[in-house]
């Protein structure tokens, strides 16, 4: 953006031409402020916000990615706003963020999303909770098709009680569950730190 504006190039017109979300990131960490909770990475950019991260597909690193943000006018503003991988590849997570079962179940009403609690709901006695604290359990919104495919990948590591895993509801000790936690959340950083806070009361 910067060779942008010494070239003669206005302010919306520097923001949208030839721009490489790498060469920004870079060039921005200095005097960034990180906030490592939710993996953005803010610095002011013309007086402009610029949050930088990356994304990535099923399986794949991650990569940087730009989006301009527009003003009331749709103009291009001075923000760029560079989405964070911190939800990995689900769809709409990043929109709802990381919230309090009972809070977000009141966010996602008539969006056709489904509330995902980090940990699950059947864990509770494992970790000494009951029915009443587990609505206040981490959860992010998913759709029922990724909704889907986390209780699938639950399962076969914690079994129900009726299963022939050897770890099943009843059994599970809390490092059963974090081991499990780390291999279906490696690919969403939101997700295992919220995990990881829910197991070990950690902030």
């Amino acid at each position: 953006m910067v060779n942008n504006y010494q070239n003669g190039l206005s302010g919306s017109e520097a923001l949208v031409t030839n721009i490489r979300g790498e060469k920004i990131a870079a060039g921005a960490l200095a005097g960034a402020t990180i906030g490592l909770g939710v993996g953005i990475v803010s610095v002011l950019v013309g007086g402009g916000a610029v949050a930088a991260a990356g994304s990535a597909g099923p399986g794949g690193a991650a990569s940087s990615t730009v989006t301009t943000v527009l003003n009331a006018t749709g103009e291009p503003s001075d923000e760029i706003a560079v989405t964070t991988q911190a939800f990995g590849n689900l769809s709409q997570a990043a929109n709802y963020g990381v919230r309090p079962y009972i809070q977000l179940k009141d966010a996602i009403v008539n969006t056709g999303l489904t509330g995902h609690h980090i940990i699950e709901q059947r864990l509770a006695s494992a970790l000494g909770q009951i029915s009443s604290q587990v609505r206040t359990w981490p959860s992010v919104a998913l759709t029922p098709q990724e909704h889907q495919v986390f209780t699938n990948a639950r399962r076969n590591a914690i079994g129900y009680n009726n299963s022939n895993n050897l770890i099943n509801t009843a059994t599970a000790t809390i490092d059963d569950i974090w081991t499990a936690a780390q291999n279906i959340y490696a690919r969403y950083p939101a997700l295992l730190d919220a995990a990881k806070n829910t197991l070990f009361g950690l902030e």
